[in-house]
């Protein structure tokens, strides 16, 4: 089996590490990240996984971004997510407290995995700044809890 690709993760670009992580997990293609931040900025970035950002703040928070030459801006609450396929991103910011699940996610191996099952030439998922889905709160959660157990998932 192929070592693990070298990736920056968010705890190395915050300058501080997670709060709880899966790290420890033997779990391809997958982390899962918890944070508690306060408001900063950050700039133009790079990152190779997907990237699922899923909010657990009881206060919302603003965040914008740069993108070429407009900026995107909105309030996220608890539950709240964003989906950030992997790739160059602009300068972005928060205006308060963040509490935020990171769930990254191997492209290649996420690509891979969908193509196991059905006859796709490609697979992509699109950039959504800001999106409210339960569904992905609960699976966020139940994956951070799931990273602090041994044997978690199967493992």
């Amino acid at each position: 089996m192929p070592d693990a690709p070298n990736y920056t993760y968010h705890s190395e670009t915050y300058g501080r590490p997670a709060l709880q992580t899966s790290a420890t997990q033997a779990w391809p293609g997958l982390r899962v990240e918890r944070f508690q931040l306060e408001a900063m900025a950050l700039p133009a970035h790079f990152h190779a996984q997907h990237l699922l950002i899923i909010h657990q703040g009881r206060q919302p928070v603003g965040s914008s971004r740069r993108s070429g030459p407009r900026t995107e801006q909105d309030r996220f609450h608890f539950g709240d997510a964003g989906l950030y396929p992997g790739g160059e991103y602009g300068a972005l910011a928060w205006d308060g407290p963040a509490d935020v699940i990171h769930v990254h996610l191997d492209a290649q191996h996420l690509e891979t995995q969908a193509r196991q099952g059905l006859d796709l030439s490609y697979f992509a998922l699109h950039d959504r700044f800001r999106l409210q889905d339960g569904l992905l709160t609960q699976l966020g959660q139940q994956l951070l809890t799931a990273a602090g157990r041994e044997h978690a998932l199967g493992g």
